[in-house]
């Protein structure tokens, strides 16, 4: 019993809030309820004793009428003998009869198992038959009887008999009504006390609980601190290890490129593929893990831009041939099936997800080949739903790992990485992408029967005025002509001897002029010194890195491009490198073609007609506008529309703050208006004017010479830009050719 009772005392503390909260207010209604069946009760006796007290009042009045006509019946009866008229008689049977009334009634009023209600019926008997007497002695009819007195001692024990016990229960009414009030005041005020330690119970457990929850955020919210922290930890230590094993892999594909370029025997040859085919397979691993930390920080943003899917598939089919003819592997690209000619979506996370599953379909697969079908399997509110399929004929998934191998670091089995090489992370990156898209991938295969995978995405189905503007657009990659930067002169900052050597051996090659710095401000140092075409930055330099070194650059007003070079590939690093002021980004290892294409455009723009200075010749990025627009018609016209609308108002506002001499709303509209050039693809040369009038501006002592200068060359650069607008944009958006 005691430790029961133990048991039922402690077991409260381990409830949660809720449940404490529950059981006091149970108690609560508890007490409530009891209190009530007690008022009641005490009601119920009250009540009682009220009608008690009610009946005794009746029946006394009752009885007492009963004896009223009863003494006037009496009386009526002795003045009998003196009357001398006739018209006493009918008075005496005018009494009588009330009698007999007051008797029913109080007769009526008695329980029917009442004995007095016999005792009061003789007693009326008895007083008719007295009054019969006395009337007949009156007339001479009985002259010798005489009427028997005493009526009144009878109606008295009547009356006794009839209250007394009334009395007595409106008497013991009366005791339990005071015993029950007395109890009342203990039990309302035990109540009250219990009732209000309840309260005070229930106020304590939800102030406990509140604590609790606080101390149980606050706790979350550490946790979230240190998983925040622990993640930023991974990242960096992502950063890191990509720095660090990024670094010299463009080392070795640098070397090794270099090296295939060179005259080698059969041999030498073939050992310098292969270093190179080991480089790229150790980047491709580097660039999976980057692409699985861009995906978990949310990094990956998808273009809306139109894809021609036949020239799409013809270019992977292109990318991977040679590999499947190396392994005597067929690859086929079937005809597409119903499927729409252009559609809208990222055609370079397209490319990315098939390249993924066809290298591994031809990675897993040892004899036959791989095929691939694309068909559009539904059509919904302007959606065509793709399914691209690919089967090989490979080395197949045993049932129990269907779906494991969409997860990270997972593969078919365990000696799969070291048979097949790769880190298990391509399948993981190419669900993530299709969910990210609205769609989804799954997988049919058997152990050693093949394997097939089945890639189901929505692509935007482009109304008639949103065909894309590829064919009056459109610009051809440029081909690889090294030769055409020779006579340029670039900086190049990069404090790693390995880098320094291969840029140097790359640009020697493209007899490009070039000055290596080790850091930042050595940099900005030598660029106040000599004129450059272009600056090559690293990103991680000691003394000053490259972020500030292009700060500093800009600052100081120079408008010479500057392309990233860094190994710290992480989610966010483009956009802090164009927020520095930077002109573009590329990841190392960079590879020959690719850092000429990206160098082409910053040091060549179009060339301008016969007549116009370079410097102020307007070129329009229609790559980049038509990316923009999304490839729509009514897109581009209203791009265009803002542009002759804005521009000239942004030229007159900026002339205006020149004359009053404010500088800094001078900076603040040189600097929005670089954003209206450059939506429209006129980032050079009028946006890097427009960047250079602001960079003055913001000057610790603007030159109002040097701004009025700029200024006129901007003035004159816009009205080209409207009239260039006007003259091949605008017929563009109207369809026009």
């Amino acid at each position: 019993m005691k430790e029961a009772f133990k048991a039922l005392l402690t077991a409260p503390r381990k409830w949660n809030l809720e449940i404490q909260v529950l059981f006091f207010m149970a108690i609560g209604l508890a007490l409530i309820f009891l209190y009530q069946s007690h008022y009641r009760r005490t009601l119920e006796n009250k009540e009682r004793a009220r009608q008690v007290a009610e009946e005794y009042l009746k029946l006394s009045e009752a009885i007492q009428t009963v004896g009223d006509e009863a003494a006037g019946l009496s009386l009526s009866l002795s003045k009998l003998s003196t009357a001398s008229d006739s018209t006493a008689l009918p008075k005496i049977e005018g009494r009588i009869l009330q009698l007999q009334e007051s008797a029913g009634r109080l007769s009526s009023m008695l329980p029917p198992d009442d004995a007095n209600r016999d005792s009061l019926k003789l007693f009326i008997q008895s007083l008719i038959e007295q009054a019969d007497l006395e009337i007949a002695y009156w007339q001479g009819v009985r002259p010798s009887e005489k009427p028997v007195a005493g009526s009144s001692e009878k109606l008295n024990r009547i009356r006794s008999s009839i209250l007394d016990k009334r009395a007595a229960d409106i008497h013991q009414l009366h005791r339990e009504g005071k015993a029950h009030d007395q109890q009342d005041q203990w039990f309302n005020f035990l109540i009250t006390f219990i009732f209000s330690v309840v309260i005070l119970l229930t106020v304590f457990v939800v102030f406990r609980g509140i604590k609790r929850v606080r101390q149980a955020e606050n706790s979350m919210n550490l946790a979230l601190e240190k998983a925040e922290s622990a993640a930023f930890t991974k990242e960096q230590f992502l950063a890191n290890m990509s720095h660090e094993i990024r670094t010299p892999l463009n080392a070795i594909l640098g070397y090794s490129s270099m090296l295939a370029g060179s005259r080698l025997d059969s041999s030498q040859q073939e050992f310098a593929n292969g270093i190179e085919t080991a480089g790229q397979a150790l980047l491709a691993i580097v660039n999976d893990i980057l692409d699985l930390s861009k995906l978990e920080a949310g990094m990956v943003r998808f273009e809306a831009i139109p894809i021609q899917l036949e020239s799409l598939m013809h270019s992977i089919g292109q990318m991977f041939q040679h590999q499947a003819n190396g392994k005597g592997l067929w690859l086929n690209i079937h005809p597409l099936q119903d499927v729409p000619a252009v559609v809208v979506g990222d055609p370079t996370r397209l490319t990315q997800m098939l390249a993924n599953l066809i290298s591994n379909g031809i990675k897993f697969t040892n004899q036959g080949g791989v095929d691939v079908w694309v068909k559009n399997i539904r059509e919904e509110e302007q959606l065509a739903w793709l399914s691209f399929k690919i089967q090989d004929t490979g080395i197949g998934i045993p049932a129990g790992k269907l779906e494991l191998i969409f997860e990270r670091f997972e593969q078919a089995s365990t000696d799969t990485s070291r048979k097949f090489g790769g880190a298990g992370l391509g399948l993981s990156i190419v669900r993530k992408l299709a969910e990210l898209q609205g769609g989804h991938i799954y997988v049919r295969s058997r152990e050693n029967q093949g394997a097939t995978f089945y890639l189901e995405l929505p692509y935007r189905i482009p109304g008639e005025a949103e065909l894309p503007l590829s064919q009056a657009v459109g610009k051809a990659r440029a081909p690889f002509e090294p030769g055409r930067l020779e006579g340029l002169t670039f900086l190049v900052a990069e404090d790693n001897p390995m880098n320094q050597h291969i840029t140097s051996l790359m640009l020697n090659r493209w007899k490009v002029a070039h000055v290596i710095v080790s850091n930042g401000q050595e940099a900005i140092s030598r660029i106040q010194t000599q004129s450059f075409n272009l600056i090559l930055m690293d990103l991680q330099m000691p003394t000053m890195d490259g972020y500030r070194a292009a700060q500093e650059i800009r600052r100081l007003g120079f408008s010479v491009p500057i392309i990233a070079l860094t190994a710290h590939a992480m989610p966010g690093e483009r956009e802090k490198c164009l927020a520095a002021g930077m002109n573009d980004y590329l990841s190392k290892p960079v590879g020959e073609q690719e850092l000429y294409q990206a160098i082409l455009p910053h040091v060549f723009p179009p060339q301008p007609p016969a007549g116009h200075t370079l410097e102020e010749e307007i070129t329009i990025d229609y790559d980049y506008l038509m990316e923009i627009a999304g490839g729509s018609k009514p897109a581009l016209a209203e791009l265009a529309r803002i542009f002759l609308t804005q521009a000239p108002q942004e030229v007159e506002e900026m002339e205006a703050a020149l004359r009053e001499k404010q500088f800094t709303r001078l900076a603040s509209i040189a600097h929005s208006m670089k954003g209206t050039a450059s939506y429209m693809g006129m980032e050079y040369p009028l946006g890097q004017q427009l960047k250079q009038l602001e960079l003055a501006a913001r000057a610790d002592a603007p030159g109002q010479e040097e701004l009025s200068i700029l200024l006129k060359k901007i003035s004159r650069m816009t009205e080209k830009a409207l009239q260039k607008v006007r003259e091949e944009v605008l017929p563009l958006s109207e369809g026009q050719e």
